[in-house]
C-alpha cells in the first residue's frame, strides 16, 4: 500500500539529515545520476566522542532489569545556556538531538520511576544558542502527548520493532542511537549470532572438487585401461596407471581447488557494504554481512538496505518493496511514526525498512532489528527451501539431485566457455569410444587382449586430459589479475567476453575526468564574472523544512529554508540551465542573455548549475510544483572537472584496438564536446559529414525513430544531457549493428543500461548498490583507463584459451592419426603393433603437454594485442583459422612421428615387428622397442617447438621478440620437458618394463631431422599466411594498421593511424 503522503515533503524527523543539504554542497551530481547528497556525519570532539545529546535512546540501571518498558512523553523541557535541561509546558514533547552541543549528563535524559516500569521524558528543540553554534545536525523528533507503547525487554526478538519508538529498540539493544555500537560490543554480537547473509549456496566445497576431478571422461577412460590391465595381469601397467589416475586427481584436486578459492575471494571484493555509526559517531564502512542487531545504518538512494531496519530519521526516503509485498510502486517512510497493531501487513509498517529491498529515493538512519535469516527475506527464503524440500515427491527430488549432479559432474554448468569446452570433452570421449570400436573392427571383433588393449590406447590419446584444468587455472589467474588492474569480476561471463568489446559508453564525471568539482567560475548580477572561492551567500540562521531531491529526468533540485533572522521562508533551486531559465520570473530577453552567458561557460569546458530563489509560505514548503515556479535568477556557477591524466592516452589505444568510444553525460552539449575533444574522443579531422551527428543531446537522440538511427553514418560519440533511457537506446542501436558494447554506470536508473549492455560496468567509488548488482564487472577507482586494462586482459586471455586448446589437441591429432595407421603394422601373428604404447601416451598428455598448456594459458599479453580489432565472440575460440592451423599441425606431427617408425622399422631393421612386443620385452623385440623411443622423442620435442609455435598465430618462432615476451613458467615447462625425456628413454628397466621401449643411439639424428621438417613446414605455413593476409595476418584496424607482423616498440605508436611495422 502506497502512503498517499507527498513524497517530497520533508519529514518532522529529518533535520539531522538535512542540516548540510544545501545548494553549493550539492553542485556535483550527474546529470545522469539521481543520487542526493550523503548524510553528514555526526562531529566528535577531541577525545573521540560524539559531541552531542544522547536521548536517541535510554540506559537502564545496571542493577535493575525491569519486565516492561512505557514510554510516556513528558512535559517539555528545555536545555538552557548552562546545559541544565528547564522542564516547559505542552501538548506534545519535542526530543532534540544536537551532535555538536557539548555533552550533558545523561542522567537528565530520563525521568525513571521506581517501578518495574519506565518513562521517557523528551527535551524541547529550543536548545540554546551556544549549542547550536556549535551544532553539525540537529535531529528533533515529535512525541505526541497520548501515545503509549509498552515493550516487553525480556526475550524481544525484534519482530515487532514497528509498534516501538526507536529510543525503546536501542536500549533494548544496548546502543544509544547517537553514538552506535562499540566495536568490541559488535563482534561479540556478530560471534553470538552469526553472519548476516541468508542460508543457501555454501560455495565450493573440497567434496564437490574432488567428485569433478574423479568423474571427468580423461579419469574414466584411465580406469577402464587401468581394469583391462589388470584384467591381463599386465600388474605393471595397471599399478602405473592406477598410480597416473592417483596423481592425476590429486594435482588436479589441488589446481583447481586454488583456483575456485581464488576466484571466490576475488567476488568477495565486491560483497555489499554498509556505512554504519559506531565508537562514539564515527562514520564507517563494513561488509553487510557483518552487521548485526543494534547497528546504527546510514542508507541512500541506490542502496540495497542490507537487514531489517527501525527507520528513526528520513529524508524524502522511498524503498522499494516489490521483492517483499508485491507493491511495484516505491514506498514512502515515516520514521516519527508508530503501529499500534503488531500484526498489520508489512507493506503498511512505514517506519521499516525491509532487508533486500532498494532505496529509490532519499536517505535515512536506521536500527538494525534482524539479522540474515530473522529477517523478513530471510523467513521467505526459509519457506522456499521447506517448499522446494516438500515439491514433487521424493522420487522427482531424487531425479532432479541426480540431474543436477549430473550436470556438474559433466562441467555443464559455469561460463559459457566453460560449458562449450566441457560438451567439447564429451565429444572428444564419444569419438574415442568411435575409434575403440573401429580398432574392434579391424579385428572383426574377435577382441582379445591386444585389440582391447590397443583400442583403449587410441580412446586415451584422443582426450586432451588437462583441458578444463587448464581453462579453469587460466580463468582464476585472469580474475586475479584484473583485480589488481582494479576491475573485479563478479560475473565469469565478463571475463570471456570483455576482451571482444567493440563499444565503450563511458560516463563522463569521475570516470572519464577526475570528479573533483571545482568551482572555477560564478557569475552574478551586477557583480558580473567571478574566479576563485569567494562566498557567494552570507551565512544566516538557517533552518531547513524541506528537500525536493535531484532527479535525472528533470535535472534539478530545490530546498526550503526557514531564515530565523528575518522570519521568512526561502527557497533555492539548482539545476540544468535550460531546465531552470525557462521557469524563471524574468523577461524573454533577460533569458536569452543568461542561456548565452551559460553557453559561453559551457563552452569552456565547465559544467555550468543555474541558481534561483524566491520566497513563500510555510504551508507550500512541501509542493514542489509550487516551489519551483516563477523564481528570481540568482547566478551561475561553472564547475571544472578537469580530465583524468591516463584518459587521453587510454582512448587513443581504445582506437587503435578498434574500440569505439562513446561518452554519455548528463552535461551541457557545449562541456560535453570540450572535455571529448580534450581527452580525444573528438578530433579536428573529424569528417564534416559526421559533425552534425556525432555530438547529439538526449532530447535529439530519442526524437529519431529507431530506422533514423539505423540510417545514420555513425552512432554519436557524445550524447549530452542523457538520460537512462538514452543509455539503453544507445546499447539497442549498437547491438542492432552488430556491435558488443560495454557500459558504464553508478545510479540506480542506470541499471536496465548496465543489464542490456553486454559488459555492465559498475563504479565501485561512486556507483550504488543497485548498480553493483545488474553490473558485470566493477571499478575499484572508477577510471576509464581500468576499463582499458580489462578489455587487454580479456584479450590475453582469450588469446592463451586458444593457445592452449590449440596445443592439446595437436597433441591428440597427432596421435590419432599414428595410433590409427599403425592398425596397419601387424607382427608375425598378425597382432597390430604399437607405435607408441600407453604409458608412452599417457606421460605425453599428462606430464608434456599439460605443462606447456599450463604455460601458454599464463603467457604475458602478445605487444600487438591492441592492435588489433576485437575477436568475434559468436565464432569464439574455434575460429576456422584455429581449425585450419591445428589439423594442419596435428597431421604434419603425426606424419613425421609415423615416418620415423617406419625409418626404424623397415629402414634399418627390415620390417621386424618382433613377436608379442606389446606385452614384452625380447630379442626379437629390439627395432620396435627402439622405434617406440624414436617416436616418443620426435613426438615430445615436436610439441615443445609447437608451444613456442603456437604463441602467435603469424609471427615467425624467430621473429616472437622472447626476451620482452616470454612467460617464466613456460620457458621453465619446455625446459623440463626437454630434460625429462632423456631418463625416460635411457634410464634401464624402467625404460623396458614400464614404457615398452629402450635407449637409442643414432636414431637421434632422425628426431632431429623430424624437428627441421616440421619447422620448415609451420613456418611456410606462417609465411603463407602473412604473405596472402589470411586469418588473424590480413585483419586491419582503421584500413592502415596491419596486425600480426613485429611491434619493435609498440609505445612510439603515435596514434591510431600509426602502422604496426
Amino acid at each position: 500500500m502506497v502512503n498517499p503522503t507527498p513524497s517530497s515533503s520533508s519529514s518532522p524527523t529529518s533535520p539531522a539529515i538535512n542540516q548540510h543539504s544545501g545548494l553549493i554542497s550539492q553542485a556535483n551530481e550527474e546529470g545522469c545520476n539521481d543520487d542526493p547528497p550523503p548524510i553528514p556525519q555526526p562531529p566528535v570532539d577531541g577525545n573521540g566522542h560524539a559531541s552531542g545529546i544522547q536521548t536517541g535512546g535510554f540506559h537502564l540501571p545496571d542493577n535493575h532489569q525491569p519486565d516492561n518498558l512505557n514510554a510516556r512523553p513528558q512535559a517539555t523541557r528545555e536545555h538552557n545556556s548552562t546545559g541544565e535541561l528547564a522542564t516547559g509546558s505542552g501538548v506534545h514533547g519535542i526530543r532534540v538531538r544536537d551532535y555538536g552541543a557539548s555533552p550533558w549528563s545523561s542522567g537528565n535524559d530520563l525521568h525513571v520511576a521506581t517501578s518495574s516500569s519506565y518513562e521517557i521524558g523528551s527535551e524541547t528543540a529550543a536548545a540554546s544558542d551556544t549549542a547550536s553554534s556549535n551544532s553539525s545536525t540537529i535531529a528533533v523528533d515529535a512525541s505526541y502527548g497520548d501515545t503509549v507503547i509498552d515493550v516487553s525487554l525480556d526475550g524481544y526478538d525484534g519482530k515487532n520493532p514497528h509498534i516501538v519508538e526507536p529510543s525503546a529498540l536501542a536500549a533494548v539493544l544496548g546502543v544509544t542511537l547517537a553514538s552506535g555500537l562499540e566495536t568490541a560490543d559488535a563482534k561479540q554480537k556478530l560471534h553470538q549470532n552469526g553472519p548476516n547473509k541468508l542460508m543457501g549456496d555454501e560455495g565450493i566445497t573440497w567434496y564437490g572438487v574432488l567428485l569433478r576431478q574423479v568423474s571427468n571422461s580423461l579419469t574414466l577412460v584411465l580406469v577402464i585401461a587401468m581394469v583391462a590391465s589388470y584384467g591381463m595381469l599386465d600388474y605393471i601397467e595397471g599399478s602405473v596407471i592406477a598410480a597416473v589416475i592417483v596423481l592425476n586427481i590429486m594435482i588436479g584436486f589441488v589446481q583447481d581447488y586454488r583456483a575456485e578459492k581464488t576466484m571466490q575471494s576475488l567476488h568477495s571484493l565486491s560483497a555489499p557494504i554498509a556505512t554504519v555509526i559506531r565508537n562514539h559517531g564515527k562514520v564507517e564502512k563494513i561488509k553487510a554481512e557483518e552487521l548485526v542487531c543494534g547497528d546504527i545504518v546510514k542508507i541512500h538512494v541506490g542502496d540495497v538496505v542490507p537487514a531489517d531496519l527501525r527507520i528513526f530519521e528520513a529524508m524524502n526516503l522511498e524503498t522499494n518493496e516489490a521483492l517483499l509485498t508485491g507493491e511495484s510502486l516505491p514506498i514512502p517512510k515515516q520514521p516519527e511514526s508508530t503501529v499500534k497493531d503488531a500484526n498489520c501487513p508489512i507493506g503498511d509498517r512505514h517506519n521499516m525498512a525491509w532487508a533486500s529491498s532498494t532505496v529509490t529515493k532519499g536517505r535515512g538512519l536506521g536500527l538494525v532489528v534482524a539479522t540474515g535469516m530473522n529477517t523478513e527475506v530471510g523467513g521467505i527464503a526459509e519457506l522456499l527451501r521447506g517448499k522446494k524440500q516438500r515439491e514433487g515427491g521424493p522420487f522427482k527430488r531424487l531425479v532432479t539431485r541426480i540431474k543436477d549432479s549430473g550436470k556438474n559432474v559433466l562441467g555443464l554448468v559455469g561460463t559459457p566457455l566453460q560449458v562449450k569446452l566441457s560438451k567439447f570433452a564429451l565429444f572428444l570421449f564419444a569419438l574415442a569410444i568411435l575409434l575403440a570400436v573401429i580398432v574392434f573392427s579391424t579385428s572383426k571383433w574377435r577382441i582379445n587382449d591386444e585389440n582391447l588393449i590397443y583400442g583403449i590406447c587410441v580412446a586415451v590419446a584422443v582426450i586432451p586430459e588437462s583441458l578444463i584444468a587448464v581453462l579453469t587455472i587460466t580463468m582464476a589467474v585472469g580474475t586475479k589479475t584484473m583485480a589488481k588492474g582494479h576491475v573485479i569480476v563478479r560475473k565469469m561471463q565478463a571475463l570471456e567476453a570483455v576482451g571482444g568489446v567493440t563499444n565503450i559508453c563511458s560516463d563522463k564525471t569521475g570516470t572519464l575526468t577526475q570528479g573533483k568539482m571545482i568551482a572555477r567560475k560564478a557569475f552574478i548580477p551586477r557583480l558580473g564574472e567571478l574566479k576563485g572561492r569567494d562566498d557567494l551567500m552570507a551565512t544566516g540562521d538557517w533552518e531547513l523544512l524541506a528537500e525536493h531531491p535531484f532527479d535525472s529526468t528533470i535535472k534539478r533540485m530545490s530546498i526550503v529554508h526557514h531564515h530565523k533572522g528575518r522570519d521568512t521562508i526561502e527557497a533555492f533551486m539548482k539545476g540544468a540551465g535550460e531546465v531552470i531559465v525557462p521557469t524563471l520570473n524574468i523577461s524573454e530577453v533577460r533569458k536569452g542573455e543568461i542561456m548565452e552567458m551559460i553557453e559561453r561557460l559551457a563552452g569552456e569546458g565547465l559544467r555550468v548549475l543555474c541558481v534561483a530563489h524566491k520566497r513563500i509560505h510555510r504551508s507550500d514548503a512541501a509542493n514542489r510544483q509550487v516551489v519551483e515556479e516563477g523564481m528570481d535568477f540568482l547566478g551561475l556557477v561553472g564547475l571544472y572537472d578537469p580530465p583524468r591524466l591516463e584518459t587521453k592516452d587510454a582512448v587513443r589505444r581504445c582506437k587503435i584496438a578498434g574500440v569505439e568510444v562513446h561518452m554519455l553525460t548528463g552535461d551541457h552539449i557545449r562541456t560535453a564536446t570540450a572535455i571529448a575533444h580534450e581527452v580525444g574522443i573528438l578530433t579536428p579531422a573529424m569528417p564534416s559529414a559526421l559533425a552534425s551527428t556525432m555530438v547529439m543531446t538526449a532530447s535529439a537522440f530519442d526524437a529519431l525513430t529507431e530506422s533514423e538511427i539505423d540510417t545514420l553514418p555513425q552512432l554519436p560519440k557524445v550524447i549530452a544531457r542523457c538520460s537512462p533511457a538514452t543509455k539503453v537506446r544507445m546499447v539497442e542501436a549498437l547491438h542492432r549493428r552488430g556491435a558488443f558494447c560495454a557500459m558504464t554506470g553508478d545510479g540506480v536508473n542506470d541499471s536496465p543500461a548496465l543489464k542490456c549492455a553486454d559488459v555492465g560496468i559498475a563504479m565501485g567509488l561512486s556507483g550504488s548498490d543497485v548498480a553493483k548488482d545488474a553490473a558485470d564487472l566493477v571499478l575499484t577507482d572508477d577510471n576509464f583507463a581500468s576499463i582499458v586494462r580489462a578489455v587487454e586482459e580479456g584479450r590475453r586471455l582469450f588469446d592463451n584459451i586458444q593457445k592452449f586448446i590449440m596445443h592439446l589437441l595437436i597433441s591428440n591429432i597427432s596421435q590419432v592419426v599414428l595410433l590409427l595407421i599403425g592398425l596397419a603394422f601387424e607382427d608375425s601373428k598378425g597382432v597390430s603393433v604399437f607405435p607408441l604404447s600407453p604409458l608412452e601416451i599417457l606421460w605425453v598428455n599428462m606430464i608434456t603437454s599439460s605443462f606447456l598448456a599450463l604455460g601458454l594459458g599464463l603467457e604475458e599479453a602478445s605487444p600487438d594485442i591492441m592492435t588489433r580489432p576485437p575477436h568475434d565472440l559468436k565464432t569464439g575460440v574455434f575460429t576456422w583459422e584455429v581449425i585450419i592451423d591445428k589439423t594442419l599441425y596435428g597431421v604434419t606431427m603425426g606424419i613425421l612421428c609415423l615416418a620415423a617408425f617406419v625409418i626404424v622399422i623397415f629402414g634399418a631393421n627390415n620390417g621386424n615387428l618382433g613377436v608379442n612386443c606389446n606385452h614384452g620385452f625380447s630379442e626379437s623385440c629390439i627395432p620396435v622397442f627402439r622405434a617406440r623411443a624414436t617416436v616418443f622423442a620426435v613426438l615430445s620435442f615436436l610439441l615443445l617447438l609447437t608451444a613456442w609455435e603456437v604463441k602467435h598465430f603469424t609471427r615467425s618462432l624467430f621473429n616472437l621478440n622472447p626476451e620482452r615476451h616470454t612467460g617464466v613458467f613456460l620457458f621453465w615447462a619446455v625446459v623440463a620437458g626437454f630434460l625429462v625425456t632423456w631418463p625416460v628413454v635411457y634410464v634401464p628397466v624402467f625404460n623396458t618394463v614400464v614404457f615398452k621401449h629402450m635407449g637409442i643411439s643414432w636414431e637421434w639424428g632422425i628426431v632431429m631431422g623430424c624437428c627441421g621438417v616440421y619447422l620448415a613446414v609451420i613456418e611456410g605455413w606462417k609465411g603463407i599466411k602473412r604473405w596472402r593476409k589470411w586469418g588473424s595476418a590480413g585483419r586491419r584496424i582503421n584500413s592502415d594498421v596491419e596486425v600480426g607482423d613485429v611491434i619493435e616498440d609498440y609505445d612510439l605508436l603515435a596514434g591510431p593511424w600509426a602502422f604496426v611495422s
